[in-house]
This record gives C-alpha cells, sequence and structure tokens, in this order.
C-alpha cells in the first residue's frame, strides 16, 4: 500500500470494502463458495443416484421374492374353505353353491391375475397362493 501513497491507499482499500459489499449483496460466491456448492450439489446427486438405485433393486427383489413364496392353494385350506374353492371347478356343487354356473371357472373370473393359458396364477383373495385356472370359489366375478 506504500507504493500508493497516503491517498492512494485509503482509496484502494475503500474500493476492496465496496467489493466486498456488493458481493455479499448480490451474493456472487467466491471461487472457494462454489467449489463447496459444487461439491454439496454432486454429492446431492450422487445420493440421489444411490438412492433410486437402492429403491429399484429392493423392489425387484420383493416382487422376485413375492414369485417365489407363492404356493399352490390347497382346497384343505382355511380360506379356501370358507369360499368354497374347488381346483375343478366342475366339481363346485349347485346345492352347496347356488351362484355356481356351468363355465364359470378362475380363468375367465375379473379377479384372476394370471394368464388364460396358465395352468395356475396368482388371485388377491389368496395371498401369495397360486389358484389353479380350471378352479372355481364363490368370490367369482365375470370378467368385463
Amino acid at each position: 500500500m506504500k507504493a500508493f501513497g497516503p491517498v492512494g491507499a485509503a482509496c484502494f482499500e475503500d474500493h476492496a470494502l465496496d467489493r466486498m459489499r456488493l458481493r455479499d449483496v448480490l451474493a456472487i460466491p467466491t471461487s472457494r463458495q462454489s467449489r463447496r456448492q459444487g461439491d454439496i450439489m454432486q454429492h446431492r446427486r450422487r445420493s440421489f443416484l444411490i438412492g433410486a438405485a437402492c429403491t429399484a433393486s429392493a423392489l425387484a427383489a420383493s416382487k422376485l421374492s413375492f414369485a417365489q413364496a407363492a404356493t399352490p392353494l390347497s382346497e384343505s385350506d382355511p380360506q379356501a374353505q370358507t369360499l368354497g374353492y374347488k381346483a375343478d371347478a366342475a366339481q363346485a356343487g349347485k346345492t352347496k353353491f347356488p351362484k355356481y354356473a356351468a363355465g364359470q371357472m378362475c380363468a375367465n373370473c375379473q379377479l384372476y391375475q394370471g394368464k388364460a393359458a396358465d395352468a395356475t396364477g396368482p388371485c388377491p383373495i389368496f395371498p401369495n397362493k397360486l389358484v389353479a385356472s380350471k378352479g372355481w370359489c364363490s368370490a367369482w366375478v365375470k370378467k368385463a
């Protein structure tokens, strides 16, 4: 500052002070601040991508475990007995189940979630169980 003389040094200091005030008012980041903000944004982006990947893999694993956990429904299952489930719709007695009509089977039920060509498929009435496509129960609803 001595090179500017006493008056020049005072002007230089005032100018530097004005620049600092202006930077604070306009919120202009210094190079160190911008590097920190860039690091924070990169960290947030990385955290988001890692979280999204973890969520996707957890969903895939849960679907896989659901598919593995599904077992064929037996007629002796308590819920199956309550709803009158029969693995072969022809065995559903019209006297015991007056709602039954010939031609009704799980494959043409609205609740059946398997393909019509599949031998078994999932049904929300019987969670984690696979019902026979040729089966029937009293919860049968005509497919729309």
